[in-house]
């Protein structure tokens, strides 16, 4: 997975201080201090280990071209100023 090395490093060097990195620039544009604060303990409940598991776990999902077609309503939220995943991801 050598995309995510750097950020998996970081993970293990300062958890919390990455998570609130990720955050900010998740939620570029907002200033709620409470906001940013639920989504720090949320993120912290899972251990570092329990956190790399999971991104890892992403390479064994088929692309969205390749995966069939869900028949469960979903809805997807997901804010234009989002600087880690581009809105139009969502879109597809």
């Amino acid at each position: 997975m050598g995309a995510y090395d750097n950020f998996f490093a970081s993970l293990r060097r300062d958890y919390t201080a990455t998570l609130r990195s990720f955050i900010d620039n998740c939620l570029p544009e907002t200033n709620s201090a409470e906001l940013m604060h639920w989504a720090l303990q949320t993120m912290t409940r899972s251990s570092v280990d329990d956190t790399i598991e999971l991104i890892q776990s992403r390479a064994h999902i088929a692309p969205a071209s390749k995966s069939p077609l869900h028949q469960l309503p979903a809805q997807l939220i997901h804010g234009d100023r989002d600087r880690i995943v581009p809105v139009q991801s969502s879109r597809l």
